[in-house]
């Protein structure tokens, strides 16, 4: 909403609402990887939320759905991050490091 509208009351309620999505830093510089499985495990490394899935801690269903990741998985980002729009942490960031200086 901030990006069409100018609203800032957009942009400062996302920001709020990214905060748990903080993670810690990786080890070294993203591009020092030899692997993107060796990426991974420096990623999975990172999180500060939990990845035990919503539906895995509340359903009761133990089996089938053990195997599934949650949605916040930090690995998605490797093989998805392009597709931006539709989870806007991105253009979240690109907000927070330009507010005032676009608009």
């Amino acid at each position: 909403g901030y990006e069409l509208s100018n609203e800032k009351s957009f942009l400062d309620e996302a920001i709020l609402r990214s905060k748990p999505l903080t993670s810690r830093k990786i080890e070294k510089k993203i591009e020092s990887y030899q692997t993107q499985r060796d990426l991974a495990e420096a990623l999975l490394k990172t999180p500060r939320l939990s990845e035990k899935p919503f539906f895995q801690r509340f359903n009761g269903d133990q089996n089938i759905r053990r195997l599934r990741s949650s949605n916040w998985n930090i690995l998605h980002g490797l093989r998805v991050f392009a597709w931006t729009h539709m989870y806007s942490v991105p253009w979240l960031e690109y907000w927070m490091e330009h507010q005032g200086k676009d608009k």
